[in-house]
């Protein structure tokens, strides 16, 4: 018995010790987790990719000449439908680490409301804003030298939200895919536009409405047309090399006047009256181009048409200027679509109806057939 009852009390005495342990290791758990969670936070200050900051599933990527001595560019980019940061940074690492430039791939906020499909994006532009502002707090950033680009659904929000993107960004850049803002608004501030398309791009005709607003806003214009390609051929003409090289050698150029002039802007002309001319007409044959538009690697020679006589009606009423965005100008306030576009809309009501004749020919048939009886 004595035996017996000392085993017991070993045996107690053991699993009490785990109980312990366990309860420790637990405690420790809880208590390292947040610290590892904060470290990933902390920004990287070596050169190279840094996933999940600032964000979760973004990557922030520091070329190897980085020196805080020097404030470096910054190119913002925005994914595609169901793309990835991966996809963003494969098309554009090498060519800006080449031009010391610092690269922030966004990934589209899922606990925001995004579900991956551009119209899903996250409405309000504050929260790519939000991320530019830590990583310029983080790094050494020329905050005249930050540009976004965009990939098909990512070109396609730049576009509806262009008003409101303007002021932040020295020059923009949108690559096989642009919807115009809803409101058909433009904001004070006009940075130049590269704009990269292939001529079989299935919604090309989207593409050449979003540089037409572009224009009739009064910005710079590069037309850049992939002559015989689709969607996939943009991408992989992009992987291909020049194209890179192209833009990132023009936003090389491209410094954010608005930053300095934002007073000047707002005095200035109307934003939103169209300039006489500031229109893309698109035939078989040809494509008419306004003054303030560079043909790029088109194969089409650009035919500069005569201006556009201006309309004698009255204009509706303005309204008023939004606050300045911090960091750059005013903007009108926009609303940013958040429904999906009409090419859209179309194709799921015109699968609606097809959807639909089935079962009105299966009707058709029963009341025949009731009738026979």
């Amino acid at each position: 018995m004595a035996i017996g009852a000392g085993n017991r009390a070993k045996s107690g005495g053991a699993a009490f010790g785990l109980r312990r342990l366990s309860a420790l290791l637990l405690l420790a758990a809880c208590v390292l987790a947040p610290r590892a969670a904060r470290a990933t936070d902390a920004p990287k200050r070596a050169p190279g990719a840094q996933r999940d900051w600032p964000c979760s599933g973004c990557i922030t990527v520091v070329p190897p000449s980085y020196s805080p001595e020097r404030p470096a560019p910054l190119m913002v980019a925005l994914h595609g439908d169901g793309a990835s940061t991966d996809l963003v940074v494969r098309m554009w690492r090498e060519p800006l680490e080449r031009r010391g430039y610092l690269l922030l791939a966004l990934r589209c906020p899922r606990e925001l409301g995004c579900e991956n499909s551009f119209w899903r994006w996250h409405g309000d532009p504050a929260w790519i804003m939000a991320k530019v502002d830590a990583v310029e707090a983080a790094y050494s950033i020329d905050p005249s030298r930050v540009y976004l680009s965009g990939w098909s659904g990512g070109s396609t929000y730049m576009g509806l939200s262009a008003p409101l993107l303007s002021p932040r960004f020295a020059a923009i850049n949108l690559n096989g895919g642009g919807v115009p803002p809803p409101s058909g608004e433009c904001g004070t501030c006009k940075p130049p536009v590269y704009y990269f398309a292939g001529s079989r791009n299935p919604m090309i005709s989207l593409v050449r409405n979003t540089a037409d607003h572009f224009k009739r806003c009064g910005h710079e214009v590069v037309w850049d047309l992939g002559q015989d390609l689709d969607h996939p051929g943009e991408l992989q003409a992009i992987f291909a090399g020049p194209v890179a090289e192209r833009v990132v050698a023009w936003l090389d150029t491209k410094r954010n006047t608005c930053l300095e002039s934002a007073a000047s802007a707002a005095a200035g002309p109307d934003a939103g009256e169209p300039a006489p001319g500031a229109l893309l007409n698109v035939t078989e044959n040809a494509i008419e181009l306004t003054s303030n538009t560079t043909v790029v690697n088109s194969g089409v020679e650009p035919t500069f048409g005569a201006e556009e006589p201006r309309s004698t009606a009255p204009e509706p009423a303005k309204p008023k200027s939004a606050a300045p965005v911090p960091g750059g100008c005013g903007c009108r306030p926009t609303v940013v679509a958040t429904v999906p576009p009409v090419w859209l809309l179309s194709v799921a009501a015109g699968l609606l109806r097809a959807r639909r004749q089935p079962n009105r020919r299966l009707r058709a048939r029963r009341k025949s057939t009731r009738l026979g009886n």
